[in-house]
C-alpha cells in the first residue's frame, strides 16, 4: 500500500512538472510567431503591391482600347489625356476621354516684328476681331478668352494664311501673360509669338515701324489648331491607389551618366511634345505638360504628335517608388543622382534595405492602336515589349 501511494504521488508530481511552460520554451514559441507574422505580412504586402500595378496596367489598357471603340463607332476621332498627379508632377494618377476642338479662325491678324531677336524677325501675331468703320477702333479677338480657359497652349500649330498657299507654324503663347484685355493698342495687347520667323521676309523698317508688312501686303487669315478637349461629362478616371505611371521612368536611361543630357534620358519613350522646358527647376531641364494626349482616328490607329512615335511606353509602378525617384533625382543639380535599381536591394544610406515594389511595361503600338502588357527585362527594360512577350508568362 505504501509503494503504491508512494508511485501515485511521484507519478502526480512528474505530472504537475509537465503542465507548464518553461521561460525559453515560451521565448521560442513567441519568436515563431512573429517570424511567421513578419512573414505573412510581407507576402500580403509585395501581393496587395503586385495586385494594384496589375489592376493599374488593365485599367490603362481598357481605357486606351475604350477610346479607339469610341472613335470607331463615332466616326471622329477620340482620345485620352492622361492628367499629372497633383502630389507628384513627374507621374499620371488619371485619365480621361477627350474629343477634337474645331479650329481657330476668328478675326483677322497682322505680322509684327520682334525686336527681342537679333536681326528682328517677323513672328509677333496680333489678331482683331474687325474694325470700325465708323470709328476706326479695332477689337481686340477672342485669344484672351481662349488662354484663360487653357485651350492656349504653347506648341499649338497655326496656318498662315488660312488658304492652299498657308505654311504651318508653331506657337509660343509667353506673350499673353498679363496682357490687356480691351486695349488691342494697349501697353500689352493679346499677342501670340512664331517660335521661327514667318515665311516671307518683312518689308519695313523695324526700327520704326511695329507691323513688318505695309496694310494690304501681309497675311490676314489664319487657321489656329486647339488642343483636343473633355467629352461632355465625362469625369477623370483614377488609377487605383499607390499604382502611378511613372513618366521619368517611360525611358531607356532615365539615370543618364554625367557627360549625358538628362533630357536625352527620362521620358525619352514619350512623345517629345509631352514635354515643356522647366518652370519648376527639375533637374531633367523639362517638365511634363498638360496636354500629354493620345487621339485615335476613326479606323482604330493613333494619329497626331503622339502617332510619330510609332511604339509607346508606359511604365506602371509603384507611387512610393516613383515618389523616391523624385526626392532622389531632385536633392542635387549634378545630373544624375542614382536612385534605388529597378531590381534588388537598396543599400543607400538615405533608404537601407529598400525593395522596390511591382511594375509593368504597357506598349500602344500606334499604328495599329494595340495595346499590350509585358515585363520588365532585367537587363533591356523594353526588350520583352518589343518582342511581344505577355507579362505573367
Amino acid at each position: 500500500m505504501n509503494r503504491f501511494m508512494q508511485h501515485r504521488t511521484s507519478t502526480s508530481s512528474v505530472v504537475k512538472l509537465r503542465l507548464g511552460f518553461t521561460l525559453v520554451e515560451l521565448m521560442m514559441v513567441v519568436g515563431l510567431v512573429l517570424l511567421i507574422a513578419v512573414m505573412t505580412a510581407s507576402a500580403i504586402n509585395l501581393s496587395i503591391s503586385g495586385d494594384k500595378v496589375r489592376g493599374g496596367a488593365r485599367q490603362v489598357q481598357s481605357y486606351l482600347a475604350g477610346a479607339r471603340d469610341r472613335a470607331i463607332y463615332s466616326k471622329s476621332p477620340r482620345g485620352v489625356r492622361f492628367l499629372l498627379d497633383p502630389t507628384n508632377n513627374r507621374t499620371v494618377s488619371s485619365m480621361v476621354y477627350i474629343a477634337p476642338t474645331d479650329d481657330w479662325v476668328q478675326g483677322t491678324i497682322q505680322l509684327e516684328w520682334d525686336t527681342s531677336v537679333v536681326p528682328p524677325l517677323a513672328r509677333i501675331l496680333r489678331g482683331f476681331d474687325n474694325v470700325s468703320l465708323n470709328t476706326g477702333i479695332i477689337n481686340p479677338t477672342g485669344w484672351l478668352g481662349l488662354y484663360q480657359q487653357g485651350l492656349l497652349k504653347d506648341g499649338l500649330r497655326i496656318r498662315i494664311p488660312n488658304d492652299n498657299t498657308g505654311e504651318w507654324y508653331t506657337i509660343d503663347t509667353s506673350l499673353m501673360v498679363n496682357c490687356s484685355p480691351d486695349q488691342s493698342d494697349g501697353p500689352n495687347p493679346p499677342r501670340l509669338r512664331l517660335t521661327t520667323g514667318y515665311a516671307r521676309a518683312g518689308t519695313t523698317d523695324p526700327n520704326t515701324t511695329l507691323a513688318a508688312f505695309p496694310a494690304g501686303q501681309g497675311p490676314t487669315t489664319y487657321r489656329l489648331e486647339l488642343p483636343p478637349s473633355v467629352l461632355p461629362n465625362q469625369e477623370p478616371v483614377l488609377l487605383p491607389k499607390g499604382c502611378v505611371i511613372h513618366l521619368d521612368r517611360c525611358s531607356t536611361a532615365p539615370e543618364q551618366t554625367a557627360s549625358g543630357s538628362a533630357a536625352v534620358g527620362r521620358g525619352n519613350k514619350l512623345p517629345s511634345g509631352w514635354r515643356k522646358p522647366t518652370t519648376t527647376g527639375d533637374t531633367s531641364g523639362f517638365d511634363y505638360t498638360s496636354l500629354m494626349d493620345v487621339m485615335f482616328s476613326p479606323r482604330g490607329v493613333v494619329i497626331g504628335p503622339a502617332a510619330q512615335t510609332g511604339l509607346i511606353h508606359f511604365y506602371i509602378a509603384d507611387q512610393k517608388d516613383a515618389d523616391l525617384d523624385r526626392l532622389y533625382w531632385s536633392t542635387t543639380s549634378s545630373y544624375p543622382t542614382f536612385s534605388p535599381p529597378e531590381y534588388g536591394t537598396w543599400t543607400d544610406a538615405m533608404s537601407p534595405g529598400y525593395e522596390r515594389g511591382d511594375k509593368l511595361i504597357l506598349t500602344l503600338f500606334t499604328r495599329t492602336g494595340a495595346v499590350s502588357t509585358h515585363p520588365i527585362h532585367p537587363t533591356d527594360k523594353f526588350k520583352f515589349a518589343e518582342t511581344g512577350e505577355v507579362a505573367g508568362k
